[in-house]
């Protein structure tokens, strides 16, 4: 009686260390070209245990090219490129998304980034979704550009943002931030152009604009307050 006793215990001890969520799928590929503002990884946490649960996540962005950056959605909020942890909650046999978002601002390779999931108070049983991203370039005139055809000084910025392009026609500049959103639109009129930045929050953004070979020349800058 007393081993059955020690058995059921055992077990129900075993079952309660167990991790109790799922993460799905473990590993993904995404693929795109470069030119895209971004490369999306979905991948969905559930809770199946019985209660209301913490999950703690942590990003590590692997062996990357220059210049690529990753930012995470969970189901409460797209975090900064800057986050690399954060929590969320989750009713029991409830589910959220934990989507990585890589930006490789218009420069083709290959890099990897994980996510490492755990119930708060155990980051000895969670678990992990491995993404692996490749962007590439074309020669068909719609991909990024990867020459020097646009500078932007100084970076980081405060309040001003000086933009030269090797253009003297007429370009329109958009300002995006790491949500894929729009800031600021400017037309260019060749030579320095001047932005004004004292309306936006500090974090990262991209300067983009179409040459007149049709592609997509990006590149990145931190606005600090």
């Amino acid at each position: 009686m007393k081993k059955y006793i020690l058995t059921l215990v055992t077990i129900a001890l075993v079952t309660a260390l167990q991790a109790q969520f799922t993460v799905s799928p473990s590993t993904k590929h995404v693929y795109g070209p470069s030119s895209d503002f971004e490369l999306i990884g979905k991948s969905y946490v559930k809770n199946t245990g019985s209660s209301n649960k913490t999950f703690v996540w942590r990003m590590t962005v692997g062996n990357t090219p220059n210049g690529w950056t990753a930012a995470l959605c969970d189901k409460n909020l797209c975090w900064d490129v800057t986050v690399t942890r954060a929590t969320f909650e989750l009713a029991p046999g409830d589910s959220g998304n934990l989507d990585v978002h890589l930006y490789p601002a218009s420069k083709g390779g290959a890099g990897n980034v994980d996510m490492y999931v755990f119930e708060e108070g155990d980051s000895v049983n969670g678990k992990t979704a491995a993404f692996t991203f490749d962007a590439w370039t074309l020669s068909n005139g719609k991909v990024a550009n990867r020459s020097n055809s646009m500078e932007i000084y100084p970076n980081p910025a405060t309040t001003k943002l000086n933009i030269s392009l090797e253009t003297t026609k007429p370009v329109s500049i958009e300002v995006y931030n790491v949500l894929g959103q729009v800031k600021m639109t400017h037309v260019h009129n060749g030579g320095t152009s001047t932005l004004d930045l004292s309306e936006l929050p500090a974090g990262i953004y991209f300067v983009r604009y179409t040459n007149s070979n049709n592609q997509i020349v990006s590149k990145q800058f931190k606005k600090i307050q």
